[in-house]
């Protein structure tokens, strides 16, 4: 009689379901063209396999998630704590694993005008920085959401100072009072703390220059919120 327990379907759990959702949720923002040639190609398996894990109809093991990470140009914690921890313990086993766990983010050629805005061209990856990814995981931001930003002008200090960088979250542009926003108005991108005044949203200054005014035939284009601040002393 064949074995009980090697034949019975895996129970899906609900942590099997949230680590499927969250792998959806980046499936769906790089969006491969092909799953069964994405299977094929990062070890997964064909395309009832991609869209079985995608879905929650199997649960996910190490293997598929390393090959999700790899071809989604993610990291496996970003989708499953579970299966990061497991690869760590491999990791550490196997002495691969470093002092600390950081990931890179990448840094734009994009300036935002804390004051007048500022008109940026072509958008480029001028480099990377290093932030831990417990840090990152704390603020539930993923490193394909991350961006690093430069800020010119001082209208919003001593919050953010002239000059310095700032980590915005692109998956957050629902606006909410009281955060700081980069966002494009015209052809100008600028950072701002958003506020209601009077029942109206406004991009306000922290020093106290003239609020920025909007209607609702233009409105601004949010481009993520900020949540790290970074400057020279």
């Amino acid at each position: 009689m064949a074995d009980d327990t090697a034949s019975r379907k895996a129970k899906i759990t609900d942590v099997h379901r949230s680590e499927a959702a969250k792998l959806k949720a980046i499936w769906d923002k790089v969006k491969p063209p092909n799953q069964k040639e994405f299977g094929m190609e990062y070890g997964i398996g064909g395309q009832t396999m991609v869209a079985n894990y995608l879905n929650a109809h199997s649960p996910l093991n190490l293997t598929a998630a390393a090959g999700f990470a790899r071809g989604l140009g993610c990291k496996i914690w970003e989708f499953s704590r579970r299966l990061s921890k497991e690869a760590e313990k491999i990791a550490e086993a196997a002495g691969l694993l470093a002092d600390e766990n950081f990931v890179p983010i990448q840094r734009l050629s994009v300036a935002a005008g804390a004051g007048p805005g500022r008109v940026n061209g072509v958008v480029e990856v001028e480099g990377e920085l290093q932030f831990r990814s417990d840090f990152l995981q704390s603020i539930s931001l993923t490193t394909q959401q991350a961006k690093i930003i430069s800020v010119r002008g001082g209208s919003m200090e001593p919050t953010i100072q002239n000059g310095a960088v700032i980590l915005i979250n692109q998956a957050d542009t629902t606006v909410r009072e009281g955060h700081i926003y980069a966002f494009v108005k015209g052809e100008e991108m600028l950072v701002k703390r958003f506020l209601k005044r009077n029942g109206d949203w406004v991009a306000a200054s922290d020093n106290g220059d003239p609020d920025i005014h909007f209607d609702e035939a233009h409105p601004p284009l949010i481009q993520g919120r900020a949540v790290w601040m970074g400057a020279k002393l």
